[in-house]
C-alpha cells in the first residue's frame, strides 16, 4: 500500500494520540491503584503503631509494676495507671481497623485475653505489696507466669506484625511497581509522542503547502501532552536535552521543587542537587549511567529553591531517534521523605524495643533474685519472735515479774495475730489464683450452713434471724460459703452492742439485676468512707471496739469479682449496713 504524504502526517498524528490517549488511561488506572495501594499501606502502618503501642504500654505498666514492687513508692504507678487506662482505647482502635478481616480478629481476640490476664498479675502483685504481703508478691513474680505472660503477648504480637509486615512488603512491592509503570508510561509516551511530532514537523518542513495544517495539529498534541503533564502534580515530568539542561517544566516541578517553569528552562538540572553531590559529579554520573544502560532509578538528597531538602526518587531515560540519535532525556521525580522518615522510624522504634526488652529482662532476673531472699528471709523474725517468747515463758514464767510476764504475753498475742493477719493474706492470694469451678448450686443451703455454724458462737446472746427464699445460682458453692461468712460474721460482730441483734439475707432487683443482700441493725458506717471498705487494711471502726484483720471484706470482693459480679454496701451511722452483691459471667 502506498502512502502520499499527507497519508503519513495523519498516520503519525494518530499514532502520537493514540499512544497519549493510552498512557493517559494507563495513568488514570495506576493513579487509582497508587492511591489504594497508599490508602492499604497506612492502614497497615496503623495497625502496626498500635499493636506497638499495645506491648509500650504493657512494658510501662510492668515498669511501674517493678518500680512499685521494688519501692513501695505510689508514684511508681503513674505509668501502670496511665498505661491501663490508654489499653481500651488501643484495644478499640485495633478492633475498627481489623473489621472485616476475620484472622486479624482472631487473633486480636487472643492478644486481647492475654493482656487482660496479664493485667490480672500486675493487680495482684500491687495489692500483695499495699497489703505488706511481700512473701506472696515475691512467689507470684518468682513463678515466672508474669514472664511467660509477657512472652505469649510479645509472640503474639509479633505474629501479628509478621503478618501485617508481609502484607506491607507486598503492597510496597505493589505501589512501587505500580509507580514505575505509570512512570515509565508517561516517559515513554512523551517520548514517542516527541518523536512522532518531530518527524511531522519535518514532514511538513517539505511541503509549505501542508504546513498550517501540520502546525495546528502540532499545537494541539502539544496542548494534549500538557494537559497530561500538568495534570499529575505529584510528580516533577522534565524534558532534559542531551547536556542536561532543562527543556520543560511541569507544575508538579514548580510544586515540588519551587522554580517556576521560566527559572529554570536553558539551566542544568543539577541545580537541584546538593552542593556536594554537584562537586563529587553525581548529576554527570547519573546521565552517563542513562546513556549506557537507556535509563536510570535513583533516591538521594535534592534542594528545593528556598534551600530545604527532600528526599526523592527519580527516573531518568534516555530519547533517541529510530537511528539512536540522543535527543534529551525524559525525567519523573518525586517526593518521598515523608516514606523514607516513616522507615527510619519504625527501624528506631524496633531498635528501641530491643534495647528496652534487654534492660527489663536484666532488671527481671534482679527483682527474682531480690523477691527470693525477702520470701526466705521475711518470715524467720516472726517464727524467731514467737519460739524465743514462749522458751521464756515455759522456762522463766514463774521466775519473771509480772510486768515482764505481761510484756510476753503482749508479744506472743501480737505473733499470734500478724500469723493470722499472714494466713489471710495467704488466703486472699489463693483466692486470686484459684481457678473457680462453676455449678448449680442453691443459696438457702449455704446461709442455712453458715448460720448454723455461726449460732454455737453467739455465746447466749439474742440474734433474730430472718432468713428469705433466695435463687439458684451458678458458682463456685466453697468460694460463695465463704462469701457469707464473712458477710454474716461482720454482722453479728457489727450488731453485738444490739439486744435483740436483727440480721436479715434476700435477694431484690437492683437496676433489672437480682442482687443478694445481707443486712444487719449494727452500729454501721458513715458512706463517705464506702470507698476505703474493701481495702486490705482498711477499717472504720477502732479495733479496740471491734477486732478483725481489715482483710474480709477484700477477700468477699475478690470472690465477687472473679464471678463477674460486684459488691458494694448502703449504710448509716449506729443504724446498720447492707450489703449487696450479684453474680455474673466468670472473669477471664
Amino acid at each position: 500500500m502506498s502512502w502520499g504524504l499527507n497519508g503519513k502526517i495523519t498516520a503519525g498524528f494518530a499514532v502520537a494520540l493514540a499512544i497519549l490517549g493510552a498512557s493517559a488511561y494507563i495513568s488514570y488506572q495506576s493513579t487509582g491503584q497508587l492511591i489504594e495501594t497508599s490508602r492499604q499501606l497506612s492502614h497497615t502502618q496503623q495497625v502496626l503503631e498500635s499493636l506497638e503501642m499495645v506491648l509500650v504500654t504493657m512494658d510501662d505498666a510492668e515498669t511501674g509494676q517493678r518500680g512499685y514492687l521494688l519501692t513501695g513508692k505510689e508514684s511508681y504507678l503513674e505509668p501502670y495507671e496511665a498505661a491501663r487506662k490508654r489499653l481500651s482505647s488501643v484495644f478499640a482502635n485495633l478492633d475498627e481497623l481489623t473489621t472485616g478481616d476475620s484472622e486479624s480478629q482472631r487473633n486480636l481476640g487472643m492478644l486481647s485475653r492475654l493482656v487482660k490476664q496479664k493485667q490480672q498479675e500486675l493487680v495482684a502483685t500491687i495489692a500483695m505489696k499495699r497489703a505488706n504481703k511481700t512473701d506472696e508478691a515475691s512467689w507470684l513474680v518468682m513463678s515466672d507466669l508474669g514472664k511467660k505472660e509477657m512472652d505469649d503477648i510479645r509472640d503474639l504480637i509479633n505474629r501479628i506484625e509478621t503478618r501485617e509486615k508481609a502484607r506491607m512488603a507486598e503492597r510496597n512491592v505493589a505501589w512501587e511497581a505500580s509507580s514505575r509503570r505509570t512512570t515509565q508510561v508517561v516517559v515513554l509516551a512523551v517520548g514517542i509522542a516527541f518523536v512522532f511530532l518531530l518527524a511531522a514537523i519535518l514532514a511538513l518542513n517539505s511541503e509549505a503547502s501542508e504546513r498550517a495544517r501540520a502546525e495546528g495539529d502540532l499545537r494541539k498534541n502539544r496542548a494534549r501532552t500538557k494537559m497530561l503533564t500538568d495534570s499529575i502534580t505529584d510528580y516533577a515530568i522534565l524534558m532534559l536535552d542531551s547536556e542536561g539542561r532543562v527543556l520543560s517544566w511541569s507544575p508538579g516541578a514548580t510544586k515540588i521543587l519551587g522554580y517556576k517553569q521560566e527559572e529554570m528552562v536553558g539551566q542544568s538540572f543539577s541545580r537541584f542537587f546538593p552542593p556536594d553531590d554537584v562537586t563529587a559529579g553525581v548529576p554527570q554520573k547519573e546521565l552517563e549511567k542513562v546513556l549506557v544502560n537507556g535509563r536510570a532509578e535513583a533516591e538521594g538528597w535534592r534542594v528545593r529553591k528556598d534551600g530545604s531538602r527532600f528526599w526523592a526518587n527519580s527516573v531518568m531515560v534516555a530519547i533517541r531517534d529510530d537511528q539512536g540519535q540522543l535527543h534529551g532525556f525524559s525525567k519523573v521525580m518525586r517526593d518521598i521523605t515523608e516514606r523514607r522518615a516513616a522507615l527510619e522510624e519504625i527501624e528506631s522504634l524496633n531498635r528501641d524495643l530491643a534495647q528496652r526488652a534487654s534492660e527489663l529482662e536484666a532488671a527481671n532476673k534482679e527483682l527474682e533474685a531480690f523477691t527470693y531472699s525477702v520470701s526466705h528471709d521475711l518470715r524467720a523474725p516472726l517464727r524467731h519472735i514467737d519460739g524465743f517468747s514462749q522458751l521464756l515463758v515455759d522456762e522463766y514464767g514463774p521466775k519473771l515479774p509480772e510486768d515482764v510476764r505481761r510484756y510476753l504475753d503482749r508479744i506472743q498475742n501480737g505473733a499470734r495475730q500478724m500469723g493470722q493477719l499472714v494466713d489471710e493474706l495467704l488466703n486472699l492470694a489463693r483466692i486470686g489464683r484459684k481457678e473457680i469451678r462453676l455449678q448449680v448450686t442453691g443459696l438457702d443451703s449455704v446461709v442455712e450452713q453458715v448460720v448454723s455454724d455461726l449460732k454455737t458462737e453467739l455465746n447466749g446472746r439474742k440474734v433474730d434471724w430472718k432468713i428469705a427464699s433466695l435463687p439458684y445460682v451458678e458458682c463456685d458453692a466453697t468460694l460463695l460459703k465463704q462469701v457469707f461468712v464473712n458477710l454474716l460474721s461482720n454482722a453479728v460482730k457489727y450488731t453485738r452492742p444490739r439486744n435483740p441483734a436483727v440480721i436479715e439475707v434476700g435477694s431484690v432487683q437492683k437496676n433489672g439485676t437480682p442482687a443478694v443482700f445481707v443486712r444487719d441493725n449494727g452500729v454501721g458506717f458513715s458512706m463517705k468512707y464506702a470507698d476505703k471498705l474493701f481495702g486490705v487494711f482498711q477499717r472504720l471502726h477502732r479495733a479496740e471496739d471491734f477486732e478483725g484483720t481489715g482483710i474480709g471484706l477484700a477477700t468477699v470482693q475478690r470472690i465477687i469479682q472473679k464471678h463477674g459480679g460486684r459488691i458494694w454496701a448502703e449504710a448509716e451511722l449506729d443504724k446498720g449496713a447492707t450489703f449487696y452483691f450479684t453474680l455474673g459471667n466468670r472473669a477471664n
